[in-house]
């Protein structure tokens, strides 16, 4: 290519333990880190990075696995979301945050919360693309 472009990615495996909950391999190249709500704790960001894609011809990400118990929710983003307030990014550990509340209500509700998040941060106006995906563990 005449320019050189770039792009970041977050791949997840998830293998479903019935009764126990789920376990979750991600990777990542260069992408935002993945958040997590807890049910029975509190909400943190996923400790996984890797390098940007697109830029060595080699780059490597190495596994990240994850353990998610009932009711628990794996959070994937797009950086639309935090960087909703261009000045001021939000960081994924606030986003935990503020998506815990929503965690009793499903899915659905944490996406659409983390969407009202950036609208909320941007006054109205995104600035970039948002792209939310939740997966939450159901069942004992």
């Amino acid at each position: 290519m005449a320019e050189p472009r770039f792009l970041t990615a977050v791949l997840a495996r998830l293998a479903i333990e019935p009764g126990r909950g789920a376990r979750a391999t991600l990777a990542s190249g260069g992408h935002l880190p993945p958040v997590v709500l807890r049910a029975g704790g509190e909400p943190e960001a996923v400790a996984c990075t890797g390098m940007l894609l697109g830029v060595e011809p080699d780059a490597r990400s190495p596994d990240c696995p994850l353990e998610l118990g009932p009711g628990d929710a794996l959070v994937l983003y797009t950086d639309g979301i935090t960087e909703a307030r261009g000045d001021r990014p939000l960081a994924p550990e606030a986003l935990a945050a503020a998506l815990q509340p929503a965690l009793g209500d499903g899915a659905a509700a944490i996406a659409r919360r983390a969407v009202e998040v950036a609208e909320e941060r941007s006054r109205g106006t995104l600035r970039d693309d948002v792209a939310v995906l939740v997966v939450q563990i159901t069942g004992a």
